[in-house]
């Protein structure tokens, strides 16, 4: 898939997720954020997913904002490895 695909659904999904909000809605938000947790997890444990460092900041954001939940603990560990953090590819224009 191609980068810009996967950084905009990534992008558009945290948006999504944080304007789930109400009371009603915390059970579809739970399982939301596990949702996106597990794939931004798999697609950078595959070495699919090239991050800039503004995409960086906005998936660690996301992060520490539902860091209650098992997966998003784990992406958040994942993300915060030195050895990752190299990876990083410089910021692009902000969109």
């Amino acid at each position: 898939m191609p980068q810009d695909f996967i950084h905009l659904f990534i992008q558009k999904q945290i948006k999504y997720t944080t304007s789930l909000c109400d009371k009603e809605k915390e059970k579809d938000k739970s399982r939301q954020v596990r949702l996106v947790s597990v794939f931004i997890l798999n697609q950078v444990n595959n070495q699919q997913l090239y991050m800039s460092v503004s995409l960086f900041e906005e998936i660690q954001k996301f992060c520490v904002d539902n860091g209650k939940l098992p997966q998003v603990q784990d992406l958040l560990k994942k993300l915060s490895s030195d050895k990752y953090k190299q990876t990083l590819k410089p910021s692009d224009s902000k969109k």
